[in-house]
């Protein structure tokens, strides 16, 4: 459920805890509204330096323009869940740099009235 307000800050608050990185994006740029703290520690990273930014901008290797205009036709148009396979990622750290894959399921958030509001992936 979307909430508006106060709320705002805590609509995915149960997602915190969650087993797996999880990211929320919105809109087509796929902008990072919310990261759980698991994402922050793949990623090596803060919710300042991630949210409000596009996931091509923090993932550049992983996520291409033309990936991201996919996901977000797939998800926001054609309102599937999309699975992208293999996907890497550079991390680096301050005394070496890891080379991640994996994979990543992208899937529609709707509303109450079910119009797609943002993607899960």
């Amino acid at each position: 459920m979307i909430t508006k307000g106060r709320d705002k800050d805590r609509k995915h608050e149960h997602l915190d805890d969650a087993p797996l990185p999880i990211i929320v994006c919105k809109g087509e740029g796929m902008i990072i509204e919310y990261a759980n703290q698991k994402a922050l520690s793949l990623f090596n990273s803060s919710k300042n330096r991630l949210v409000r930014n596009t996931i091509s901008q923090i993932l550049p290797d992983a996520f291409s323009e033309q990936t991201v205009r996919q996901i977000y036709h797939d998800c926001f148009i054609k309102r599937q869940t999309t699975h992208s396979k293999k996907r890497r990622f550079i991390q680096h750290g301050k005394e070496n740099v890891k080379v991640l894959w994996f994979d990543i399921t992208s899937q529609p958030i709707r509303d109450d009235v079910n119009t797609v509001v943002g993607v899960i992936s």
